[in-house]
C-alpha cells in the first residue's frame, strides 16, 4: 500500500508538551496579546516556558492534565490541553492558545476538538468546561463551533467578565476532524 502524501496527512499534530518545546513556547508567550485575553503574565518569567513544561510533565504523570503542543510543519504554532481533572467526577478544563502570528487559521478549533476527542474517548471524561475573556471573542467562537454551550458569565479581577462554557461527552461537534495526535497519547488513561 502506498504511503500518504503529504497533502494526505492532517496539518497539524498534537503531541505532548516535553523540555524540546520550552524555547519556541518562551519565544510566543511573550506577546502582550496573549496576555490581553489569557491569565498568561506580561513580562513572562525568563523561566516560565520550562516551569510550565515540568509542572505539565508532572500533571500527566498524576493523570491531573494532558498538555499538547501545536505542530504544524514541524513548528510550534500553541498549546492546547485538558486540565484541572477531577477523576471521581469525569471532568477537566479545557485550554489553550496559539501564537498571534496564526491567528485566524482555524488553529486553535481543530486542536480544541482534537483534544477534547481525546479526553471524552482516551481518558474517559463525560464533562469539559472552558471559559474566556468576554473581549475574546474569538475564543469563544472555537468553543462555540465544537458544541460548547455557554453556562455562566463571571468577573475576574484582571480580565473583567469571563464566559464559562460546557461540553458533555457526546456533543462534540465533528469529533472526526482530521488531527494527527502522537502515538503516545493514544496510550493514556486516567
Amino acid at each position: 500500500m502506498p504511503s500518504p502524501s503529504h497533502q494526505d496527512r492532517p496539518r497539524l499534530r498534537l503531541e505532548f508538551v516535553r523540555p524540546f518545546h520550552a524555547q519556541a513556547i518562551q519565544k510566543i508567550v511573550g506577546h502582550r496579546k496573549l496576555a490581553e485575553f489569557t491569565r498568561l503574565p506580561h513580562p513572562y518569567p525568563g523561566d516560565g516556558a520550562i516551569t510550565f513544561v515540568r509542572e505539565s510533565l508532572e500533571g500527566r504523570i498524576r493523570g491531573h492534565e494532558y498538555v499538547f503542543a501545536i505542530m504544524e510543519h514541524e513548528m510550534l504554532r500553541g498549546v492546547c490541553g485538558v486540565q484541572d481533572i477531577e477523576k471521581t467526577l469525569l471532568r477537566g478544563d479545557l485550554g489553550y492558545w496559539v501564537d498571534p502570528a496564526h491567528w485566524g487559521r482555524g488553529i486553535a478549533t481543530e486542536s480544541a476538538r482534537a483534544v477534547c476527542r481525546f479526553a471524552f474517548h482516551t481518558l474517559g471524561l463525560t464533562l469539559i468546561t472552558g471559559s474566556h475573556a468576554s473581549l475574546n471573542t474569538a475564543s469563544g467562537r472555537v468553543m462555540q463551533k465544537i458544541g460548547f454551550r455557554l453556562k455562566e458569565s463571571k468577573e475576574d479581577e484582571r480580565l473583567g467578565e469571563i464566559l464559562c462554557y460546557e461540553l458533555c461527552a457526546g456533543e462534540l461537534v465533528h469529533p472526526q476532524e482530521p488531527v494527527e495526535m502522537h502515538p503516545a497519547a493514544a496510550r493514556q488513561k486516567l
